[in-house]
C-alpha cells in the first residue's frame, strides 16, 4: 500500500506534528510505502502575509498545486491528511477525492466547528457555533481577536461538509474520541464517515517504583490549560508542584504561584519523559475538551496516574480511580481535596499508575494503533471502489 501523507507543521512543534511525524514511522517501519507532503506556516508572518492566508484558508492554490503533483509523482493507494489549516487548506481534500483516491482526515481538533479550534470562550467551553451558523464566531472575534479572520476560518466547516456530499464514498474522518465524534455528528457531519481511533505511542517503560513527593503539569501555558487552578489548589498540600512548559500566562502564573510551585519553562522530550517517570502523579487541569493529549499516553505508559479534568474527551480516556482521576475543572476546592489525597496515598496512587500502564499495553501501543489504521485504510479504500 502507498501512503501519501499530508500535514501543515505549526511555527511550535506540537502533539499533532509528533502524531505525524510518528505515524509515517510507523507504517514504514512495518513496510509501507510512504511519501511525506509537509508544508510549513513560518511564512505567515505581518499584515500582509497574514491577510493572503486569510483569504486562502479555505483554497490555498499553492499547496492544491503541491497536492496534484505528489498525485501524480507517487500515485498514492489512499491520502491521510493531519493539519490542514491554514496552508495545506481542506482544498487538497477534494482534489484528492476528485482522482477517486480515498482520503482519511484526522480531526485532530475542533477547528471545523470553532474559529478558535478549541469550543471555548471567556475560559470555559462554548459551542455557540456548534450546529448553526458560524456568526456568533465573527461576532465574539473567536479567531485570534479579528473579525475577518473569524469569518474567514468560519467557512471550513461548511466546505468539508459540501466535499462529503459530493464524494460521500471517497472521504474519512478519524475522531479521536468518542466525545470528539459526537461534537461533529452535532455540526451536521454524517455519522458514517467518522470512526474513532487515538493516538498511539511505543512503550516507554515503567517509571520508578519510589516516586518523589512531587506533582507535575506538561504543556501551555495559557487559560484553556487551568493552570491557574493548579497553583490555587497547591497551596494546601504537602509536596512540589512543578509546571514544565511556556506560553503567554507564564509570567501571570509566576506572580501568583507560592514557593511550593516551580516553573521549569520548556524542556527537551527526554527530559520530560524522566519528569513523567519519577512524579507521584501528572496533573491536566484543563478547562477545555481536549484532543488525545500525548502527555497522558507518556503517563500511563510509565505508570504514573494522571490527575485531569472531567470534562469532554479527558473523562472518556481516563477511568476515574482506574487509570486515573477525574475532577470537575470549575472546582478549585475538589482539586485540593484530590491533590492532597494522590499526595498522601502513595501506594494507591501506584495502584493506579500500574493499572494506567496495562490500559496503555493493551490498548495505546504502537502495534495496538497500527492495527486500527490499516483497517481503517482498508475500509476507506474498499468504499471508495464502491463509488
Amino acid at each position: 500500500m502507498k501512503i501519501l501523507m499530508a500535514h501543515t507543521a505549526y511555527q511550535q512543534r506540537g502533539g499533532e506534528d509528533a502524531v505525524f511525524d510518528s505515524e509515517a514511522a510507523l507504517l514504514e517501519q512495518n513496510g509501507y510505502e510512504v511519501r511525506r507532503l509537509l508544508v510549513r506556516n513560518d511564512h505567515i508572518v505581518g499584515i500582509t502575509a497574514k491577510i493572503k492566508a486569510a483569504l486562502s484558508i479555505v483554497c490555498n492554490k499553492g499547496s492544491v498545486g503541491q497536492m496534484k503533483a505528489a498525485l501524480d509523482a507517487f500515485q498514492p493507494d489512499i491520502v491521510h491528511i493531519h493539519n490542514f489549516f491554514p496552508t495545506l487548506s481542506p482544498a487538497v481534500i477534494a482534489v484528492a477525492a476528485r482522482r477517486g483516491v480515498p482520503v482519511v482526515v484526522t480531526l485532530h481538533n475542533y477547528r471545523p466547528l470553532c474559529a478558535a479550534a478549541t469550543l471555548m470562550r471567556n475560559n470555559k467551553p462554548c459551542e455557540a457555533c456548534v450546529g448553526k451558523s458560524r456568526w456568533r464566531g465573527v461576532l465574539y472575534r473567536c479567531y485570534r481577536n479579528s473579525v475577518i479572520g473569524s469569518a474567514c476560518v468560519g467557512f471550513i466547516g461548511g466546505y468539508l461538509k459540501k466535499i462529503i456530499r459530493k464524494y460521500p464514498n471517497k472521504i474519512t474522518f478519524i475522531a479521536l474520541t468518542e466525545f470528539a465524534k459526537s461534537r461533529y455528528v452535532a455540526d451536521g457531519f454524517p455519522a458514517q464517515n467518522i470512526v474513532v481511533r487515538g493516538n498511539g505511542m511505543g512503550d516507554v517503560g515503567a517509571g520508578a517504583p519510589q516516586r518523589e513527593n512531587k506533582l507535575i503539569y506538561v504543556g501551555r501555558l495559557s487559560a484553556e490549560k487551568g493552570v491557574e487552578t493548579l497553583i490555587q489548589a497547591a497551596r494546601d498540600i504537602d509536596g512540589i508542584v512543578e509546571i514544565i512548559g511556556d506560553g503567554p500566562d507564564r509570567q501571570m502564573l509566576e506572580t501568583k504561584a507560592e514557593g511550593r510551585v516551580v516553573f521549569s519553562g520548556a524542556l527537551p522530550p527526554d527530559k520530560v519523559l524522566d519528569k513523567i517517570k519519577t512524579a507521584r502523579a501528572v496533573v491536566m487541569p484543563s478547562r477545555w475538551y481536549e484532543g488525545f493529549p500525548m502527555v497522558v499516553l507518556e503517563a500511563m505508559a510509565s505508570a504514573t496516574p494522571v490527575i485531569a479534568s472531567r470534562i469532554g474527551s479527558l473523562a472518556e480516556i481516563i477511568q476515574d480511580g482506574e487509570t486515573g482521576f477525574l475532577v470537575d475543572p470549575f472546582d478549585p476546592d475538589a482539586w485540593k481535596q484530590k491533590l492532597s489525597v494522590v499526595m498522601n496515598d502513595a501506594e494507591g496512587a501506584a495502584r493506579v499508575g500500574q493499572q494506567a500502564r496495562q490500559h496503555f499495553l493493551t490498548h495505546c501501543t504502537n502495534a495496538a494503533m497500527l492495527g486500527k489504521l490499516l483497517v481503517i485504510y482498508r475500509e476507506a479504500t474498499g468504499r471508495a471502489k464502491t463509488a
